[in-house]
């Protein structure tokens, strides 16, 4: 017997219809929703319907941030890297240039080089960062972890996951609606849904996703 998927690697039903939309994805608490509906509707009353259709929105945001966070970590991880490298290289061009007799020039440019890369990787702290957005992900992963967990849902015990979420939020820096959106994507596809729930975005958008947001206001569902 095969062991059970993941939540997020399960497929949607093929009877499951869409649900109305109330988040953008990368706009935290937002009047418009690009979440899927949940994979499994429940056939009782209306009120367990609708917490379970809360949960599964509660659960698709808090997993599109766990993604959204990773991103994040390996972004500065490798930026963190390269600049060590940079400097590392230059700082061996300066030793070769003055021993090897090079000239004033080259000696004076690879020693700016140096300084150059140090200082970038000190002024934007990409290990800094790093860390910041590791802890982030793993407070998030820790909150999924627990409503998965959480065997008897109500109303009240959903507000308080959502207020948990929420005093996540609170330490997190301004979010890359764009990356947000390709971490939106990227889930989607994870757990099998169809390009009817995916949203629009452009190569160029996606290419500098992790410096700056370009032309966010037209990010749409595919839908649409």
């Amino acid at each position: 017997m095969s062991a059970p998927k993941h939540p997020s690697e399960q497929k949607p039903r093929p009877s499951d219809k869409p649900s109305e939309f109330s988040e953008k994805p990368g706009k935290r608490h937002d009047a418009i929703d690009t979440h899927p509906p949940p994979h499994d509707k429940p056939k009782d009353d209306s009120q367990k319907k609708q917490i379970e259709t809360k949960k599964h929105k509660l659960l698709f945001g808090i997993r599109r941030s766990v993604r959204y966070h990773n991103r994040r970590v390996l972004f500065y991880d490798h930026l963190h890297k390269t600049a060590n490298t940079l400097s590392l290289l230059s700082g061996s061009a300066t030793v070769i240039a003055v021993l090897g007799k090079l000239g004033p020039f080259w000696t004076t440019f690879f020693a700016l080089a140096v300084v150059l890369f140090s200082a970038a990787d000190l002024v934007i702290g990409p290990d800094r960062a790093a860390r910041m957005h590791n802890d982030l992900a793993g407070k998030f992963f820790g909150l999924e972890k627990a409503l998965i967990t959480s065997k008897q849902l109500t109303e009240d015990t959903l507000a308080q996951f959502t207020a948990g979420r929420l005093d996540i939020e609170m330490n997190e820096p301004p979010v890359l609606r764009v990356l947000d959106s390709v971490c939106h994507n990227e889930l989607l596809r994870a757990m099998g849904y169809e390009q009817s729930y995916f949203v629009k975005i452009k190569w160029y958008q996606r290419l500098f996703c992790q410096f700056l947001d370009l032309c966010e206001h037209k990010i749409q569902p595919i839908s649409c």
